[in-house]
């Protein structure tokens, strides 16, 4: 059991030094689209999770890509027919959003525009019965 939680903090540690590795600006993209296109579809559920939440905190460093592209590149995984990338590309599209909500109120903004189709995706997932608390 001791090996497992050394296990599991490790790979927390990991995803959340991606954080100060995407501080240098020239690997702050691909470590994005490294998390976006690899690790939101991982068969284990903590890492979907872990690379979910450092997503959320490389989005102060790249608003507008997370925004125009790594967004519109997710919403469509998010109504897939594969559970894992469903799971991951909604929990990722949920974090990215918070932390364009949290730059948008501490610039005093009342929005942060989003390309693409956004709203025919959410539409989708609702219909699907995806979102709870409709």
């Amino acid at each position: 059991m001791h090996t497992d939680v050394d296990s599991l903090l490790s790979q927390y540690g990991r995803f959340f030094f991606s954080v100060y590795i995407a501080g240098f600006p020239e690997y702050t993209q691909p470590m994005i689209d490294h998390l976006a296109n690899m690790k939101i579809n991982h068969w284990d559920s903590v890492i979907r999770e872990l690379s979910t939440k450092a997503l959320h905190n490389l989005t102060p460093r790249a608003p507008e890509y997370m925004a125009n592209v790594v967004l519109p590149r997710l919403l469509p995984l998010s109504v897939g027919t594969d559970l894992h990338t469903r799971h991951g590309a909604i929990l990722a599209c949920a974090e990215i959003t918070h932390a364009l909500c949290k730059l948008a109120e501490e610039n005093n903004s009342k929005s942060f525009p989003i390309k693409g189709s956004a709203d025919e995706n959410i539409v989708e997932l609702a219909s699907r019965h995806y979102l709870k608390n409709q």
